[in-house]
């Protein structure tokens, strides 16, 4: 920060100008309204703290692209204290008698002299301890007024005054704090814990390059580069990860030149060059596999292995019951529409992890505000039919945007916002009739209808878990079951296996049976209205042929 004699500041944060930043005194805007900056300076022995945040500007604060700077000042107590102060500046006081700027020679600094004498005091109003606080009082927060008349009562616990009840205590915050190690260095209350850190660097680098001169006047070249290297640090403590650059940071990275050199004439020199450079980045937190948080007792934070080994992990909670599955709409898209792997479509539900609950989400393929899926799809009945296939099957309670269940077309809102054909007087056709739809809105229809039946009678394709089994190019398999168990013994217990080829012909794929929802089953029947061969088992493994652009549910005993 920059003070002139005047009052003035600027302070520079971020890059940005003074004026973007944002000072807070005891809660309250600290700006002045001409050019927005520091209204008022609070005396150094009037001031309890301060605090300077640069990153991102809290939701409680906003307003500031620059610094938030927050200041209080002291409280006050039911004893009288105080300081008086001077703070004196002088040319006598400087560590250098002289100044030379820019190669002058030796001059005797200008007589500057500041002279700053003040004072600060505290203590109780007569007749009243509202204004005061009880020196070293924890004050139980449950018991404030919220009038402000009557002080909050001091925490105790069996007689003893500032200490709280044990049942007050969060168990895992109890537990996180003795997680830390106790200080190595007992006569110090600043740097007293001392750690020896252990860190590997494994470089496994090379460049490779090929020249050649066809002619004097010409020359190639062709570079490559690799880098597979790693770097492993253990962490600071021992029972939990700390310290920055810890854990295993793997870093593979490709570069590719070709270059081509021609001389056109002695002054004239032609240089060209293609090049591609790929870097990957890993990071395996130190302690993974363990469920750091789980057991602390922090609810939510290890969900599963990919979340192992951190303290803390913030999911998606959008606090809403039912959010819409725009990741799953926007995927569907891409492998139906536009040729993107189903592989793509696993990537993005394996993220359900993320979400406390992935069930309540809505996949869907078309809203008020989308273009018609048929005719983005270019009126293709089989890929909407897939579309259709996969909301009514996957987690989640599924949206058919009205219309789709028989191929409306409609491009951008308001064209996807056409009268569903039938229902009113004077309508030529009822599309709400068997008779009066076509043969591909019959088509689409009875999928559509085939499959919600489906899904209204068994359990687990409403409710059951899904387990993601393969996804490649063109197909994708996944299972719907009451849990990752397998089948039962007795073969009593009912569970689905989805397959789905966008191909346009057929493929055959394998899927593995043991450690997965398929284990222990014996049992695959196809069920309307899809129908494909019966699948075969051989070896652990599940060999399944399915047609070109078409989906089959299986229902697994």
């Amino acid at each position: 920060m920059l003070k002139t004699r005047s009052g003035s500041a600027a302070l520079s944060v971020n890059g940005l100008r003074p004026q973007a930043n944002n000072y807070i005194l005891d809660g309250i805007d600290n700006n002045d309204g001409l050019v927005n900056t520091i209204l008022f300076f609070p005396s150094v022995d009037a001031t309890q703290e301060f605090k300077v945040n640069t990153s991102v500007a809290p939701a409680e604060y906003g307003r500031a692209g620059g610094a938030i700077v927050v200041t209080s000042l002291n409280q006050g107590t039911n004893q009288f204290h105080g300081a008086v102060f001077e703070f004196y500046r002088d040319k006598n006081f400087d560590s250098n008698p002289n100044y030379r700027f820019n190669g002058a020679p030796a001059s005797e600094p200008g007589g500057f002299i500041r002279n700053q004498p003040g004072f600060a005091v505290g203590g109780p109003y007569a007749g009243s301890t509202t204004l005061g606080a009880q020196a070293g009082w924890i004050f139980d927060p449950t018991t404030c007024d919220p009038k402000g008349v009557n002080l909050p009562a001091q925490f105790s616990y069996n007689g003893a005054p500032n200490v709280i009840p044990t049942a007050r205590l969060n168990p895992a915050a109890v537990n996180y704090l003795n997680a830390y190690p106790t200080p190595t260095r007992t006569d110090r209350y600043l740097d007293n814990y001392l750690d020896n850190q252990s860190e590997a660097n494994k470089y496994n680098t090379f460049d490779g390059r090929i020249d050649w001169i066809p002619s004097s006047k010409d020359l190639l070249f062709f570079r490559y580069s690799y880098d597979n290297s790693v770097n492993t640090k253990t962490s600071e403590f021992t029972n939990l990860p700390a310290g920055g650059g810890t854990g295993i940071n793997p870093t593979h990275a490709r570069g590719y030149d070709l270059g081509y050199t021609h001389q056109f004439s002695p002054t004239i020199v032609n240089e060209a060059h293609i090049g591609y450079n790929r870097d990957n980045y890993g990071y395996t937190p130190p302690m993974y596999g363990s469920y750091v948080s789980k057991d602390l007792g922090i609810v939510n934070a290890n969900i599963n292995m990919e979340t192992t080994g951190g303290v803390a992990r913030n999911g998606i909670d959008t606090g809403l019951d039912t959010p819409f599955d725009f990741p799953v709409y926007f995927t569907l898209c891409d492998v139906l529409i536009d040729g993107k792997p189903m592989t793509d479509l696993a990537k993005v539900l394996r993220q359900d992890s993320l979400y406390p609950h992935p069930e309540r989400l809505i996949p869907f393929i078309g809203n008020h505000d989308t273009a018609r899926f048929f005719t983005e799809a270019k009126d293709s009945v089989p890929r909407l039919k897939l579309a259709l296939g996969l909301v009514l099957t996957l987690r989640g309670t599924p949206q058919i945007y009205s219309g789709d269940e028989i191929g409306m077309p409609g491009g951008k809102d308001p064209d996807n916002r056409r009268d569903f054909p039938g229902g009113f007087a004077g309508d030529p056709r009822s599309a709400f009739t068997s008779a009066d739809r076509t043969t591909a809105e019959e088509d689409l229809f009875s999928w559509t209808s085939g499959l919600l039946r489906l899904r209204s009678a068994h359990t687990a394709l409403q409710t059951g878990l899904e387990q993601n089994l393969f996804a490649d190019q063109d197909v994708f398999a996944f299972t719907r079951s009451p849990d990752a168990t397998g089948c039962a013994a007795d073969h009593s217990r009912e569970q689905f296996l989805i397959v789905v080829n966008k191909a346009a012909k057929s493929k055959v794929i394998e899927l593995p049976l043991e450690e997965t929802a398929l284990a222990g089953c014996v049992q695959f029947r196809a069920m309307q209205p899809t129908a494909a061969p019966s699948p075969t088992a051989d070896g652990g493994k599940l060999r399944v042929e399915q047609p070109a652009e078409s989906m089959t549910v299986y229902v697994v005993r």
